[in-house]
Parts: C-alpha cells; sequence; structure tokens
C-alpha cells in the first residue's frame, strides 16, 4: 500500500526527475525557411482544389449514371412498344387473311352459283 501510495504521488509530481537522473527541457525554437512555407502552403492549396476537382467529377459521374438510367427506360419502353405494336400487327394481319378467306369463299360460292344459274338458264332455254 506504501508503495502504491508513492507511486502515485511521484505520478502527480509535475518536477519528477526521469529514471535517467538527466532533466529534459525542451527547445521551443524552430526555424523553418519561408520556401518550405511556400511549398507547404501551395501543397495545401493544391490539396483543397484536388477535393473540389474529385467532388465535381463524382458529381459528373452521378449525372452521366442518371442519364444511363434515363436512356435504358426510355430505350426499355421503346422497346415494349415496338413489341405490343408488332404484336397488334399480327393480330390485324391474322384477322385480314382471316377476312380475305371468308372473302374468296363467298366469291367462289356466288360466281359457282351464277354460274349453276347461268347453265340453268340456258339449259332451259334450250328445252323449251
Amino acid at each position: 500500500m506504501l508503495l502504491l501510495n508513492s507511486f502515485t504521488s511521484w505520478c502527480r509530481n509535475n518536477n519528477a526527475i526521469p529514471f535517467t537522473g538527466k532533466v529534459l527541457q525542451s527547445d521551443t525554437t524552430v526555424t523553418i525557411s519561408i520556401d518550405v512555407l511556400r511549398a507547404a502552403n501551395n501543397k495545401l492549396i493544391e490539396r483543397k482544389y484536388y477535393i473540389n476537382i474529385v467532388n465535381e467529377q463524382d458529381s459528373i459521374i452521378n449525372f452521366q449514371k442518371e442519364y444511363i438510367n434515363e436512356q435504358s427506360e426510355i430505350i426499355s419502353d421503346m422497346q415494349n412498344r415496338i413489341m405490343e405494336t408488332n404484336r397488334i400487327n399480327q393480330k390485324l394481319q391474322e384477322q385480314y387473311d382471316r377476312q380475305r378467306h371468308k372473302t374468296m369463299v363467298c366469291s367462289t360460292v356466288l360466281s359457282t352459283v351464277l354460274v349453276g344459274a347461268l347453265v340453268g338458264t340456258v339449259a332451259y332455254i334450250a328445252i323449251k
């Protein structure tokens, strides 16, 4: 307990001498040339503009993604419309073919009846 007490009091003491026995004093004076400061300043300014450039490029990329998505939706919509139009055209073609077949059958039957009536009339007149 006594050891712990002395250790905590030693830690609280700001003027404690390190274990090496030498007291180290820090030198607070630092000299840096103006050219180095200017170079560091330029680098910081460049980094700031790089961040702006990256942000602008990100926004351009986002706009391009939105544009691509819009174009994909437009293309998909047009493809759906084309498929629907083709389906409608196919149905119309089938209806037209059926109607043409019906018309051909009716005209064949009508021409057969007319030819039969004409032959019958000619035969009737010939018999009389």
